[in-house]
């Protein structure tokens, strides 16, 4: 890993930067450290805070050197090493979300996701919207409609009024049954939703 990190450019070279553009780390003799003790004192601030006095008395430099070598390799790390940052999985930020921010878990973006017959994830929708837009206005901001022939059926769940969109290429909405206001579904109900459910 620290082999990665410097340049192999001849000791004693003085310099910020490589041929590559990045910034350059060389061995150099007048150097009160060397580089494997600096890339540790780097590493020692990053991971448990240590202050720079603190870093200076355990590496018996003062704080200005400590300071110089904590901001030169703290661009060495990063030019070199950026490639290796990665958005977590969605599973991992939920499970380490800290407690202050639970509260605002209902917050959210909202995209449009179309998937074929065939389970083939064939349109995503290119921009995200506020989690407060609702499902037909995000529907109809979208091309996927055009898709539809004259005769398409469309299953939709409850609230996905989208039956004048639809109607507009000539194809039919099919709106599960629901019993919001109701004891019961009637038994049309029950088997129209059966059968569009088992699809």
């Amino acid at each position: 890993m620290l082999g990665s990190l410097i340049d192999d450019a001849s000791p004693g070279t003085v310099g910020r930067c490589s041929k590559s553009g990045w910034p350059l780390i060389t061995e150099n003799e007048n150097s009160v450290l060397s580089n494997f003790e600096e890339f540790s004192l780097t590493l020692m601030r990053l991971r448990l805070n240590l202050s720079i006095r603190d870093l200076a008395y355990r590496f018996e430099t003062s704080k200005s050197t400590s300071s110089e070598v904590f901001l030169r390799w703290v661009d060495i790390i990063y030019f070199r090493m950026k490639h290796l940052i990665k958005w977590p999985a969605r599973n991992e930020l939920i499970e380490t979300m800290p407690l202050c921010f639970r509260k605002y878990f209902e917050t959210k973006m909202a995209f449009f996701i179309g998937i074929s017959p065939q389970g083939v994830i064939a349109f995503v929708s290119n921009k995200a919207r506020g989690g407060r837009v609702s499902d037909k206005y995000l529907t109809e901001q979208y091309s996927i409609l055009k898709n539809i022939l004259p005769g398409d059926v469309n299953l939709a769940d409850r609230g996905f009024n989208i039956a004048e969109s639809v109607g507009f290429y000539c194809g039919e909405l099919k709106i599960l049954g629901f019993t919001k206001g109701k004891l019961q579904l009637t038994c049309s109900n029950v088997e129209t939703t059966r059968k569009f459910a088992s699809v």
